[in-house]
């Protein structure tokens, strides 16, 4: 998916070299299936590379940054 965003398609290319399983959404966000933090499984990790501050945040663990 290009979106014209330089820091989104290298994290996407990243995550996807590093054998990440990602879904993309029309809003810019990446979930990353296993969040590297807790290693929960189920979509909670969540990188959003348009936005400053936390571009990163897991909904299970809290983990961002």
């Amino acid at each position: 998916m290009s979106t014209g965003n330089d820091a989104y398609e290298f994290i996407a290319a990243r995550a996807q070299n590093d054998g990440w399983q990602i879904k993309s959404q029309d809003d810019g966000e990446i979930i990353i299936k296993t969040c590297p933090f807790c290693q929960n499984k189920n979509d909670h990790f969540y990188i959003n590379a348009s936005k400053d501050g936390s571009p990163y945040h897991c909904q299970r663990c809290k983990a961002s940054g």
